[in-house]
């Protein structure tokens, strides 16, 4: 009886020392490659059930689960790969709080280190707000700070800038001579860091609002540096028509939003009515056409706001977005 005692024992405290050591990988982990290219990784370990699972980033793409998840006496190892291509091993232990390992395929070998990442407090984007001293990009006389914003994006090895006219200011006829050639200063400044400055028309603008607009005051800056960005959202909930996109150039569109507008009326929606591509009633199948018509070959970039979406799993809303987002564009034969 005794003995068995003692071996329950023993095996308690093995067990709770296997989970001690499982709960110290569990997290989310900002990972970085060692060498003159550093690229980024990211994992997150999981412990369901006893049983560690996880998901990993391997520089591009979106994190995929991983085989064979676990901890070997300080290391967590795991394998990942496509089925019909070598697997890769990952082993790493964990040193001032940061963990620190190899990432083995053949003959190649990856360090990579990091830690997690920060923890922020939990926030509403559209709740009351106390904000600090605002970042000045352009003050009016110079555009020393929107150079320096250039700078730093050029330095992360970024080619496109751009800033929405979201503005209650009130507007004359001259103002839009002046908007050109401020318009143009900023695709100069842009080009001088290899970049191209584009603008997107807001729906809500008192200065521009809808794609005729901005199509005129970009061209009259004339600049190849500057063009203009095409919000689907802002374009269909806003004063457009499907005809306006028969006004654009083609290759005059630098890049492209891509979201969907609820059935409602358009006095009611906001940033949190931004939905899916295929969840709302935007003819998104002619849009997308008429940009192919019109030579844009760049990519959708999906911006929303929903409050379920920037509070869940990004992985998850990653895959929601993809799989409602693809069929539409396979429907329109951009895909």
């Amino acid at each position: 009886m005794r003995s068995s005692r003692a071996l329950a024992a023993l095996l308690l405290a093995v067990l709770a020392v296997t989970l001690s050591a499982q709960q110290a990988f569990v997290g989310r982990w900002n990972l970085t490659s060692a060498g003159e290219n550093p690229a980024p990784y990211w994992l997150e370990v999981k412990e369901e059930g006893g049983k560690l699972t996880a998901k990993f980033l391997n520089r591009g793409g979106h994190p995929t689960p991983v085989e064979n998840v676990r901890v070997e006496g300080d290391e967590l190892v795991f394998t990942f790969g496509a089925a019909n291509q070598p697997q890769a091993e990952f082993r790493g232990k964990l040193a001032g709080g940061k963990l620190t390992g190899t990432l083995k395929r053949g003959d190649r070998t990856i360090t990579l280190s990091g830690g997690h990442p920060p923890a922020w407090p939990p926030s509403n984007a559209n709740g009351q707000h106390t904000y600090g001293p605002p970042v000045t990009l352009f003050d009016g006389r110079s555009l020393d700070a929107f150079r320096r914003r250039c700078e730093q994006c050029a330095a992360l090895g970024l080619t496109n800038i751009y800033s929405p006219t979201g503005t209650t200011a009130k507007f004359t006829a001259d103002d839009y001579k002046i908007g050109a050639e401020n318009m143009r200063n900023a695709g100069e400044a842009a080009r001088q860091f290899g970049m191209t400055a584009m603008v997107e028309a807001v729906r809500a603008s008192t200065f521009i609002s809808t794609l005729p607009t901005l199509l005129a005051v970009t061209r009259a800056a004339a600049h190849p540096n500057l063009k203009p960005l095409l919000d689907f959202y802002h374009f269909w909930s806003g004063n457009n028509r499907l005809e306006d996109l028969d006004l654009i150039r083609p290759g005059e569109i630098g890049h492209v939003h891509f979201q969907d507008v609820p059935d409602m009326p358009r006095e009611l929606l906001d940033n949190n009515t931004r939905f899916i591509p295929g969840d709302g009633i935007s003819p998104l199948n002619t849009m997308l056409r008429k940009l192919v018509e019109k030579g844009y070959r760049g990519s959708l970039s999906v911006e929303l706001f929903l409050a379920r979406l920037r509070e869940g799993d990004p992985y998850d809303a990653a895959r929601e977005i993809r799989q409602k987002a693809e069929p539409v564009m396979r429907a329109a034969g951009v895909l």
